[in-house]
């Protein structure tokens, strides 16, 4: 019998635009999953807002793809209905940070994604920064 010291390094696994895609139920058998990977990576490592996405974004992807813009849009819509229909819900509105009542327009989509993985899969609650500025405003 051996023994095999194994070192607990519990690292946080980091949080990608793959990892939240899968767990709102699309997969990578749709088109645009790999297009909305790349779109999402493309606005949170640029650091820019999501405002241009027709005249930047789909344009960029498709010349990335080798497809049409249009063709960029459309696999992006199929797979935002996909994850609204048959995903998980909970996850779709943990990720927006509210209560969807309807699926996402494709700059929500990307949006809310590129928020969640730049705040650390987190979202900051507007009323609680007010309450803890409250808080300290009464301590003085």
């Amino acid at each position: 019998m051996f023994y095999v010291y194994m070192p607990d390094k519990r690292k946080e696994i980091p949080i990608t635009a793959d990892r939240i895609l899968r767990s709102l139920g699309a997969s990578g058998r749709y088109t645009g999953f790999d297009y909305a990977i790349y779109m999402i990576e493309q606005v949170v490592n640029s650091g820019e807002s999501i405002q241009l996405i027709t005249k930047r974004l789909y344009p960029e992807t498709a010349k990335h793809f080798g497809v049409k813009p249009h063709s960029v849009e459309y696999a992006l819509r199929t797979l935002i209905g996909t994850c609204w229909a048959h995903g998980d819900r909970d996850a779709l509105n943990e990720i927006a940070g509210r209560v969807l009542t309807h699926a996402p327009s494709s700059a929500e989509f990307i949006d809310m994604i590129e928020a969640y993985i730049k705040n650390g899969g987190r979202h900051e609650n507007p009323m609680e920064r007010l309450a803890h500025r409250r808080l300290f405003a009464f301590d003085k």
